[in-house]
């Protein structure tokens, strides 16, 4: 029985498990990049939230024609994030907002932004 030439070497099959470690690390890469993305997103959304309700709320506060909680109208015109406190100081709004953000297996977590507003 003939046997194939180079049947023995050694590095027979090194470029196929390179090449599996690579194609895993590129994986991770993206994997942990779209984790990134999805806090940024959540974190921009609620920043953008948390200056939308306190310039609103200051609004309310402010203007001479408008009546209502300051408070109130901020918790109706949050839409992609969630109000979580809204404190009324002297003639400053302070507003806190959090977006939720889904991380795959990892579960979820809670981006924060926060927004003051109305004269200095």
């Amino acid at each position: 029985m003939s046997e194939k030439p180079g049947c023995d070497d050694p590095e027979r099959g090194s470029g196929t498990v390179l090449s599996l470690g690579l194609i895993a690390v590129l994986a991770s890469v993206a994997i942990f990049l779209g984790w990134l993305s999805a806090a940024f997103d959540a974190k921009q959304r609620a920043d953008g939230a948390a200056d939308f309700a306190a310039l609103a709320a200051a609004q309310v506060l402010h203007d001479p024609f408008e009546t209502g909680d300051p408070c109130v109208v901020a918790s109706e015109v949050v839409r992609d994030a969630e109000l979580v406190s809204c404190t009324v100081t002297n003639d400053r709004i302070v507003v806190s907002t959090q977006a939720e953000v889904r991380l795959g297996i990892l579960g979820g977590t809670a981006m924060t932004g926060e927004a003051e507003a109305g004269p200095r």
